[in-house]
């Protein structure tokens, strides 16, 4: 069993694949893992966070500084994607990450990796020959995706057989092995936990009704059936207007239905946590329906201040989600028949709207901060 030590004694490294870039002296990474890092920073002395150097996101709103200075950052050369080329260029530079990470196991006590993704993979290769260190290895993705990608499902098979280490994953399932813990991912802290608690006290559901959509712009986000949903209810007097939240391959498109709908569509580009949170705020329904999901920490987010979810029925969500009690499960192989606009018409009316909102906020604690470093502390460190 690995080495328990006191939290003042404790040195974390982070493994992961974050895209992290330098501007005007100051370091940036994206803003949702960053808040996640700082508030396990108290369980440690000192972090080490390994990424990837990504400057082309230096305009990219949801990116946040890394502030403490108890977090060392180390930038690795961005690798990775869908070509050929892609694939032979991480092969290439896997032996100067396995080096890098090799250098900085040696001097951390516990190692937290962030899969699936290359520098993950090769953190939990590297486990096996330090019995003695303390492992975490989180999954991100589907835990029973069938059929995976490739890597991502030979890095799960690994992580199910990485008995000396601590993995977490979204959701519960049958013959889960006991290394194997359901986590869930934060994404509130106790502020925002509380202003959700007054918004939704005082939220409307009366019509016409606010929708919104938060990530990439992008079919794998299904932000193609929201256009067909919406070119196909453009009559529809129940609904206010949309609010697109990111950016992607199809925000051309998203910008050509906005010029010619009768429902005004609003196209943000991405936003920073707190703007995120002001447009679940004054939306009514979250459409997310995706082809594959772990759980969406955005999910969360929109059911602390009332947004009630409208998402595909994928991963572990349905644990979370129940079909017309706090929300609405999108079945996967009839989306693109129109199951999501006639969900959309068919709204109840805003009591029932209310109450589900009212049901679905009671997930929220399990997503808190709070909670999260309370089973780290607990579940991870055995403190």
């Amino acid at each position: 069993m690995p080495e328990v030590l006191p939290k003042n004694l404790r040195r974390l490294l982070i493994v992961s694949d974050t895209a992290m870039f330098e501007k005007g002296g100051q370091i940036y990474a994206l803003g949702p893992v960053v808040r996640e890092i700082n508030a396990i920073l108290p369980l440690f002395r000192h972090v080490t966070w390994i990424g990837f150097n990504r400057p082309e996101y230096r305009e990219n709103a949801s990116f946040s500084p890394v502030e403490n200075t108890k977090i060392r950052l180390v930038f690795l050369r961005k690798c990775g994607g869908d070509r050929i080329v892609d694939k032979l260029a991480v092969l290439s530079r896997t032996p100067a990450m396995m080096l890098r990470i090799l250098r900085e196991i040696r001097l951390h006590d516990v190692v937290y990796t962030r899969a699936p993704s290359s520098p993950a993979f090769i953190a939990l290769v590297l486990s096996i020959f330090f019995p003695k260190k303390t492992f975490w290895h989180k999954y991100a993705g589907n835990w029973i995706q069938q059929p995976a990608p490739r890597f991502f499902a030979f890095q799960r098979t690994m992580l199910k057989r990485a008995y000396a280490s601590k993995v977490t994953i979204n959701g519960r399932w049958k013959g889960q092995a006991k290394h194997c813990l359901s986590f869930e991912n934060p994404c509130l802290d106790q502020t925002e936990y509380v202003e959700g608690q007054q918004i939704l006290s005082v939220k409307s559901y009366n019509d016409p009704l606010q929708f919104c959509f938060v990530g990439r712009l992008e079919e794998a986000k299904g932000v193609h059936w929201i256009l067909d949903a919406f070119r196909t209810l453009a009559s529809n007097d129940r609904i206010a207007s949309l609010h697109l939240v990111g950016d992607g391959p199809l925000r051309q498109q998203c910008e050509q239905l906005a010029k010619t709908s009768n429902i005004p569509i609003h196209i943000h580009g991405f936003l920073n946590q707190t703007q995120v949170a002001e447009v679940l705020a004054q939306s009514h329904i979250l459409l997310l329906p995706s082809e594959a999901e772990g759980f969406p920490k955005v999910v969360a987010e929109a059911a602390n201040y009332g947004c009630i979810p409208m998402v595909t029925d994928v991963s572990c969500i349905n644990q979370y989600i129940r079909h017309a009690e706090n929300g609405f499960l999108l079945q996967a192989n009839s989306l693109p028949h129109g199951q999501l606009a006639a969900m959309i018409a068919q709204l109840p009316e805003a009591a029932l709207l209310k109450n589900m909102a009212m049901e679905l906020n009671m997930i929220c604690a399990a997503f808190t901060y709070e909670h999260f470093v309370h089973r780290v502390a607990t579940e991870i460190l055995h403190e």
